[in-house]
């Protein structure tokens, strides 16, 4: 089947070449993409949930689909994932509170692992408490 690793970078090549005005590198994209992705390939699953997220290179926009590779790519300890899978869950907590406890997870294992974004977040999140004296 290949190196999943090109294969992701193909995808990218493909990627680069729909903003040029060549139509079916955008499929092409996804097809690279998602051979690396179900191989396991952390950076193919995340290109390919971005893809849903933003219904590009020919996919439909499809959040389950999105929050599915993500979910996998940050699996495969990739920090990006699980720290984007922590802001698209902090993001619905509003409406789907059981979605706090996921956005604190992914947030505090993208940290544990040096994401530097996630932890900024996180120092955030403790800064209320440190102001006010409390701990």
């Amino acid at each position: 089947l290949g190196q999943p690793e090109a294969q992701t970078n193909l995808g990218a090549l493909c990627e680069a070449r729909e903003g040029r005005g060549m139509a079916q590198a955008g499929a092409e994209a996804v097809t690279w993409w998602r051979r690396a992705a179900e191989a396991g390939q952390g950076a193919a699953q995340q290109r390919l949930a971005q893809a849903y997220a933003s219904g590009t290179c020919g996919l439909e926009l499809d959040i389950d689909a999105a929050v599915d590779w993500m979910t996998r790519a940050a699996e495969n300890e990739d920090q990006s994932a699980m720290h984007w899978l922590s802001m698209f869950y902090a993001k619905s907590a509003k409406k789907k509170p059981e979605h706090v406890a996921l956005s604190q997870h992914w947030l505090l294992q993208a940290a544990a692992l040096g994401h530097p974004a996630a932890q900024f977040s996180l120092g955030l999140a403790y800064w209320p408490a440190c102001a006010s004296g409390s701990r």
